[in-house]
């Protein structure tokens, strides 16, 4: 759309009456200053991941970057604030709800719990890591695959997600930079 209304605009002879057009062209302003405003925003937030130390040590996991991060230490703060990785899953909703009695446990779908746009990210940050894991050939990569291919790609999505949570908990607790898994 951005691509095709300048031509629709430029275009005198395609039966778009004046009012239409000036409808159109601010339209087109508006989506073009919101484009604008939105590069800023990423800018800003670029330049404070690269003057954090934790966001720095956040983006060297494979399928976080400076928004994810930075998102990450706005709405979590302080990891140890949470006693266990689990905690912090839990706390975000990317764990399974367990529907267990009589000593069969049942998994459910994930809780849905705390910041939806947190957990967006992660799980899109997660995809990404699924689409290039194909071709790595370390242990996670090879586990995030297999988890893919057994049970598909939205449920690896969010299991990818949930282990990306638990390894920042691990760094940032332990205020270590990533390090891959050993094959």
């Amino acid at each position: 759309m951005r691509r095709k209304l300048p031509e629709i605009l430029e275009d005198a002879e395609n039966g778009l009456e004046a009012l239409g057009r000036s409808l159109v062209q601010l339209s087109y302003d508006y989506i073009v200053g919101i484009d604008a405003q939105i590069e800023l925003y990423e800018n800003k937030i670029k330049a404070l991941a690269q003057s954090s130390s934790q966001a720095q040590r956040l983006q060297t996991a494979p399928g976080i970057g400076p928004i994810t991060a930075m998102t990450l230490i706005a709405q979590l703060g302080d990891m140890r604030q949470f006693a266990h990785a689990r905690s912090a899953s839990e706390y975000l909703g990317v764990v399974p709800r367990q529907f267990s009695s009589g000593g069969k446990t049942v998994l459910g779908g994930i809780s849905k719990r705390g910041n939806s746009q947190l957990r967006s990210l992660l799980i899109h940050g997660a995809r990404s890591v699924i689409r290039v894991a194909k071709g790595k050939d370390d242990k996670f990569s090879r586990w995030a695959v297999s988890v893919a291919e057994r049970r598909g790609n939205n449920v690896a999505a969010v299991a990818v997600a949930n282990k990306l949570l638990r390894i920042a908990w691990a760094m940032q607790t332990k205020e270590q930079d990533y390090r891959a898994m050993a094959a």
